[in-house]
This record gives structure tokens, sequence and C-alpha cells, in this order.
């Protein structure tokens, strides 16, 4: 069975990521420790989908785009760097029992918003085109020695 498109697989896994999040948002109110449990989760299923990113998927944008690549991942990895401050925030509050974390999802989701539409409207469509077969099974077969 052939590799998945990188936009394909990315994508989908935004889509589990968002289901992540939304089971620990629904799981707040009743069940705390399942939702932290749930949240935790979450949160290294994102740290891994961005290391894949930064690790992987960056450079071989950047290297194949040179400097017409730099705006866009600098944008990424900026990105990157405060989901990761919203994370932690999170955490910190979920590590003292305390579940009303409801201003940090905020910020969070609105930046994931924004950020997995550039990745799905610009970065990995561009993966698709620039990389051959060959290539692209490169970065899944990366993506797993990276886990």
């Amino acid at each position: 069975m052939p590799d998945p498109t990188v936009n394909q697989y990315y994508t989908e896994d935004h889509e589990h990521l968002h289901a992540a999040l939304h089971r620990f948002q629904s799981l707040k109110a009743g069940e705390p420790d399942k939702a932290a449990e749930a949240f935790h989760g979450f949160k290294a299923g994102l740290e891994r989908h961005i290391l894949w990113e930064e690790r992987i998927l960056f450079r071989w944008y950047d290297q194949q785009l040179g400097h017409l690549s730099n705006c866009l991942t600098a944008s990424l990895r900026r990105d990157h760097g405060q989901i990761l401050v919203y994370l932690d925030e999170i955490s910190r509050k979920l590590a003292q029992g305390n579940v009303a974390t409801g201003d940090e999802e905020g910020r969070l989701e609105t930046l994931l918003r924004f950020h997995n539409q550039k990745e799905e409207q610009a970065l990995y469509p561009a993966m698709d085109q620039i990389l051959n077969d060959e290539q692209r099974a490169a970065v899944f077969v990366a993506m797993k020695k990276a886990k």
C-alpha cells in the first residue's frame, strides 16, 4: 500500500489531535483525572507532530525551496513556540488540580486554527509537489524513527 500524501497524513493528524483536545474538554467538568490524562495524550501527540514538522518537513521544504521558504517555515516555527507555551500553561494548571483552563484553551485553539490553515493550504501541498515518491517515502521512514 503506498504512503498517503503529506497533506493527507498531516491533515488527518490535525483532525485526530483536534478530537483529542475536545475529549479533554468534554471530560473536565465531570472527570478531572480522566481529563488530565486525556490532555497529556493530546499534548504528547501534538508535541510529536511538531517534532516531525520541525525536524523533517521543514528541513525538506527549506532545502528544496531555499530562500523562498523562509517566511513560511519561520512563521510556523514561531507558532510552534507559542503553541508549546500554551500547552505548558495548561499542563501546569492541571498538575495543580486546576481544570479552569478555558482561557488558555481558547488561545491555543485560535492559534491552532490559523496555524493548521497555513500548513494545510501552503506547506503540505507544497511538500506533495516538491517531493517525489522516493523522497516522500523517506519522510515517512524518518517520522517512524523519530517517534
